[in-house]
């Protein structure tokens, strides 16, 4: 019986052949921490690094470039030379991307590019790939890419129709280049795709409606690998919630054909691990308690580091780092460790998945922090953050004096001693202004955590020419709104700036010299923006055991390996364990396995009923174990 009759697409069940990807790809990249904020300088000195102190050896080969190598980056304007071939950035690339590219490649690795699928890239720059898309790969083909980001800003298309052009593209090209879809059809949340759960208006986070949003054939029939969820941000929510998008895809996932959660925010934002750990005599109590403090903060930093690659190992997804380097020494033992990589590339063909979810071995109770969070969503309070609003101008006074452009291109930030002040940003990407202190001095953007800020794509320009304050980059619904007032509909005062339409007639106006940030309206009356401490936090319910969650993925030989991931703030507050019969991989009827713990090395005989330890039950950490050398009845 032919395959048509049986209604089986042979491309969606094999993917695409094309040779690459046989494992999820490895890497760095530059998005997760530099943005669009880097010269070549980072790509050369990263691929040094990369080649020197254990990454290549490991299994990390790619150095990506993301958004803002074009020549006209921030401008809105892409140049294009008369051939509409895209041109790169001089000032950036002073010696050029094919030569950036050499150097790449005589160190062994190998160089990603990126480009946008829209008529826009997403900061607003055109021409982007639409339309381009045969010279636009050829071009990066001719620069020496072998892996090509493909975004989704201003997409016009359908993605199917786009997604198998690009296709197409690449492979009229004359040297292999991985595919990587990004937001191309293949999320699985609602934002991305359109609405809520399944018959539902719209406009929900539950990842409960994750199930309905299962990619289409296109995903992995024509990439090999497609962006599962949103843009990750720096944060345990966020990450939780690009995790949640990969519950049911595992049997999707085969060599050739990725779930990418989007890229490992290791070392980066409330991942960044406190190093150098404190090593002063400890002569006096105060000093004790001070290092202590010290020392449990780093562990249970590490212990969320460990956590998030976990979960990103078991799962089979893309291990793309994006930590500046020289990175701590615990940091490259983690992302080096040999078997939680074994982990990340092995596949078993006869095991049905790549690595997913099993069951939930202990409930999330009320307040216990352990939703998916991250971005938004769900109708959930906001949290309590600094704000900015208009007040009557006062001259020299401190906390009216801000920095535009200086922390990073649009940012609008506090002017403060060592540069640490909130930006602007949107909470939880809707209306309301917050100053997010959510980011450290080299990543730059901050938020996403939570109620907090709209994440890396929040930007403003203050327009010369109409004298508006547009945000741009939060995303489509947001882009291009006006800063303004908030009246009656701002969260804390009616001075609260929001954005939304536009004032005809209100002006902004900026003093490089005072830092002043002035807002006059329409009816002439001018005040200054100011900055106001976030009100009293409203009382915080008694601590409550959080979700635990069990993991599997089936590895070659009759094993596997499990995470048990504790999502919450609070340790588990009863003894857990979970069943050899219900890992997938095991041999059928195992009773008895070796489980050896992927970070210590250490093992233990367990089963039927596998006991989960103290570092499993945790807060805001994962066991990671490897079960082998089973036995069965």
């Amino acid at each position: 019986m032919s395959a048509a009759l049986l209604g089986i697409n042979i491309r969606a069940v094999l993917g695409w052949d094309n040779g690459l990807a046989l494992t999820p790809p490895m890497g760095w990249c530059s998005w997760n921490n530099f943005h669009r904020n880097f010269n070549e300088s980072l790509f050369y000195r990263i691929a040094d690094a990369m080649a020197g102190n254990g990454l290549l050896g490991a299994g990390y080969e790619y150095v990506n470039v993301d958004g803002g190598w074009w020549e006209g980056s921030d401008t809105g304007h892409v140049v294009r030379n008369a051939s509409g071939f895209p041109t790169w950035n001089a000032a950036k690339y002073p010696r050029g991307i094919p030569a950036l590219v050499a150097h790449i490649h005589s160190k062994g690795l190998k160089y990603g590019h990126y480009t946008d699928a829209g008529k826009a890239a997403c900061n607003g720059d055109k021409p982007m790939s639409e339309g381009f898309e045969y010279r636009d790969a050829a071009l990066f083909a001719e620069w020496g890419a072998d892996m090509l980001k493909v975004d989704a800003c201003a997409d016009a298309e359908d993605h199917p129709t786009i997604v198998a052009r690009w296709r197409a593209a690449i492979e009229n090209v004359s040297r292999p280049i991985l595919f990587s879809n990004c937001h191309n059809g293949c999320e699985t949340d609602a934002k991305h795709r359109g609405g809520g759960p399944a018959g539902s208006s719209g406009g929900g986070d539950d990842p409960a409606s994750f199930p309905d949003w299962l990619p289409a054939d296109q995903c992995s029939a024509d990439a090999n690998m497609w962006r599962s969820s949103k843009d990750i941000q720096p944060t345990w929510p966020n990450m939780l919630y690009n995790l949640d998008s990969l519950k049911g895809r595992g049997r999707f996932a085969r060599p050739g054909a990725w779930n990418d959660p989007d890229f490992l925010e290791c070392h980066i934002g409330e991942f960044e691990l406190p190093w150098p750990q404190t090593t002063a005599a400890t002569t006096t109590a105060a000093a004790a308690a001070a290092a202590a403090a010290a020392a449990a903060a780093f562990n249970a930093s590490l212990a969320m580091n460990r956590a998030h690659f976990a979960m990103w190992s078991i799962t089979s997804s893309p291990l793309i780092l994006g930590f500046d380097m020289p990175a701590p020494p615990p940091i490259m033992a983690l992302v080096s460790n040999e078997a939680a990589i074994g982990v990340n590339q092995r596949y078993a063909p006869d095991g049905g998945s790549a690595g997913d979810f099993v069951r939930v071995l202990a409930p999330a109770a009320a307040g216990a922090g352990g939703g998916a969070g991250g971005g938004g969503g769900g109708g959930a309070a906001y949290p309590s953050w600094p704000w900015p609003s208009l007040v009557p101008c006062v001259a020299g006074a401190k906390e009216q004096a801000w920095s535009l452009g200086d922390r990073f291109n649009g940012s609008i930030c506090e002017k403060e001693g060592g540069g640490e002040g909130g930006c602007f940003n949107i909470q939880q990407c809707r209306n309301d202004l917050i100053l997010d202190h959510g980011a450290s001095a080299h990543t730059a953007h901050g938020g996403g955590d939570g109620g907090g800020g709209c994440g890396n794509n929040m930007e403003f320009d203050l327009s010369a020419a109409d004298g508006t304050l547009r945000s741009r980059l939060a995303n489509k619904a947001r882009d291009r709104a006006c800063v303004g007032p908030g009246g009656a509909e701002a969260q804390f005062s009616p001075e609260q700036l929001r954005v939304g339409a536009c004032e005809a007639g209100a002006v902004w106006a900026y003093d490089s010299g005072s830092g002043r940030l002035s807002h006059t309206s329409s009816g002439g009356a001018t005040t200054c923006v100011t900055s106001n401490a976030k009100p009293a936090p409203a009382p915080t319910p008694p601590p409550a055991a959080a979700a635990i969650e069990l993991w599997a993925k089936p590895l070659p030989g009759s094993t596997a390996a499990v995470a048990v991931l504790n999502r919450g703030s609070t340790a588990a507050v009863a003894a857990l364990s979970f069943t050899l019969a219900e890992v997938p991989g095991l041999p059928r009827g195992a009773t008895a396995c070796t489980a050896t713990d992927v970070w210590t090395g250490a093992a233990r005989a367990v089963g039927p009923i596998v006991s989960v330890s103290p570092a499993g039950s945790a807060a805001k950490s994962a066991e990671f174990l490897v079960l082998s050398d089973c036995t069965a009845s």
